[in-house]
């Protein structure tokens, strides 16, 4: 009885025939445009017969590997039935895939050598060729249920064409072809041997792999089916688990950062990682630094614009979640008030947890940013590169990613807790008048539309401010000792944010800061009063 293999051999041969010689056929325009390179050595080769070397194997390997795969063909299924092992079927045409592949580049390289008398290397290009073959099997062979196949393809012809590259000495990069140390690939390096090694041991158990699921009828989800059973099971897991609390503050801060805030640093966070893996892929394609730290500063600042955004959309998304359209207190200030307004916790109980969760959920996106600015800071020091000249800034780097972070974080926690801090002024018109007052004052006098509009701004975060300090003192939302603490944190931002663009801040500038530094504490002495208000109106 003859061996499986000799079997498959013999159908694969007799079903062919002729076929086998199509790539050889159809590398003649090749061999033509060698012919005006009729008995040019490899003795000292110019960089532009390296260059068309590179680009003619490049052609034969992708022409003999569609060649081979056309006569094997991507449909193995009159197979299935047979009585042949998987590993065995999957073995069968990967090696003899690789081994027709080998034959025939080299045979075509060995008529370039003696037709055309171009003494160009075999055994590099011999094994890139296998070495193509080997990646990308896994790709064409079985069912391709997914576009994700796709994109690997894609990275795995980048990753081939840089080994190619580097073994002839071309750097990657515009103007690479003229470098000095290019050379033909005459030897084969013990990096070639790794990366040959990496590359089969991942693509043979991969064929195997995917043979099998397509031979056993199991139906291949696609990506983003699998992403959303991936998700709804996180979700099942994510309600489902019981969690031990050991305050009321504690368990109100963990609803509210589940139900309410935690879409804020999950945007930035996934958005930021997204930056740095394309700033980094563009940076090595193109061998650029500078490329790379534009692209990560550029996204760093983009999304510490967004998070400004991605707070205001907290209170849109609670009054979204009505169903109605109706705007109340109550939906902006939990998402499920009445689950809220049954729970036996004070108002002063639900506010230091809701200030909690919103802290929390602002201060992780802030420290993101601050890292992925060192980041940036840490790659242009490693590469030499001027920051100043990549971002065109007028005041220090570090001055700049400090304050920034800083007023996202204020900002960001501000807009988050603004439907508790404009209660205050809602239910409290005699606060409107100071700053009508001062500027109509100011106008009167022909100050600046401008300065006259953050003046009367700053006045009425202020008197706010001072009221609500009042109140929550009166009411003991707020002890003493709390309410001096609050306002020596607000002053201490102010004098070193003031201290720290002592020359950057113009009057303006100045006011509006200590306008949000007032906006951003004011929640502290607002947010219980609001929450009693809601329940009771």
């Amino acid at each position: 009885m003859q061996s499986i293999t000799r079997a498959l051999t013999w159908e694969y041969v007799a079903r062919n025939r002729w076929f086998l010689l199509f790539p050889i056929l159809a590398n003649i325009p090749a061999c033509m445009v060698l012919l005006p390179l009729r008995g040019i050595g490899s003795v000292n080769p110019s960089r532009e017969l390296i260059a068309i070397h590179v680009v003619l194997l490049l052609s034969v390997v992708l022409i003999v590997g569609f060649g081979v795969l056309a006569t094997q063909g991507r449909d193995l299924k009159r197979l299935y039935l047979m009585p042949i092992s998987t590993m065995r079927l999957a073995s069968f045409y990967y090696w003899s895939g690789a081994l027709l592949v080998g034959l025939q580049v080299g045979l075509l390289l060995w008529a370039w050598r003696n037709l055309f008398a171009i003494d160009w290397p075999m055994t590099g290009p011999v094994l890139f060729a296998v070495v193509c073959w080997c990646a990308f099997h896994p790709v064409f062979r079985g069912g391709m249920h997914s576009l994700w196949w796709i994109v690997a393809a894609f990275f795995i012809l980048v990753a081939l064409t840089n080994w190619l590259l580097y073994a002839h000495g071309i750097p990657l990069g515009s103007g690479g072809m003229m470098s000095t140390g290019i050379h033909l690939w005459s030897k084969i390096s013990t990096f070639d041997i790794l990366f040959v090694t990496a590359v089969v041991g991942i693509s043979f158990p991969l064929t195997i792999w995917r043979v099998a699921c397509d031979r056993s009828g199991q139906r291949q989800t696609s990506f983003l089916e699998r992403v959303e059973q991936a998700c709804e099971h996180l979700q099942s897991r994510w309600n489902v688990g019981s969690r031990e609390f050991y305050s009321p503050k504690q368990a109100i801060g963990w609803f509210d950062y589940r139900t309410r805030m935690f879409s804020l640093p999950t945007a930035i966070l996934v958005g930021l990682t997204l930056v740095w893996i394309i700033a980094i892929l563009a940076g090595v394609i193109t061998s650029n630094a500078n490329l790379l730290v534009a692209i990560a500063l550029g996204g760093t600042n983009l999304f510490a614009m967004s998070q400004f955004l991605f707070a205001f959309g907290l209170i849109l998304n609670s009054v979204a979640l009505t169903g109605s359209g109706q705007i109340t207190l109550k939906t902006l200030l939990f998402e499920s008030a009445q689950f809220i307004d049954t729970l036996p916790v004070s108002a002063l109980d639900k506010a230091t947890g809701k200030l909690r969760s919103s802290s929390v959920a602002c201060a992780i996106p802030s420290l993101a940013l601050l890292v992925s600015f060192l980041l940036v800071a840490a790659v242009a020091v490693l590469f030499k590169l001027d920051l100043k000249n990549v971002l065109e800034l007028k005041i220090n780097f570090w001055k700049y990613i400090t304050f920034l972070c800083g007023s996202v974080f204020l900002m960001s926690f501000a807009l988050s807790n603004l439907p508790s801090s404009i209660t205050t002024l809602m239910f409290r018109v005699e606060l409107w008048l100071y700053p009508i007052v001062i500027m109509t004052i100011l106008v009167a006098f022909g100050t600046p539309i401008a300065t006259c509009l953050a003046a009367a701004l700053g006045v009425l975060i202020l008197v706010a401010l001072v009221y609500a300090t009042i109140q929550s003192v009166i009411d003991k939302d707020v002890s003493n000792r709390d309410a001096i603490c609050i306002w020596l944190a607000g002053l201490a931002l102010v004098l070193g944010a003031l201290g720290l663009l002592q020359n950057e801040l113009g009057i303006n500038g100045s006011v509006l800061l200590m306008s949000l530094v007032g906006l951003a504490i004011l929640p502290f002495f607002t947010t219980s009063d609001s929450l009693r208000r809601a329940r009771t109106t």
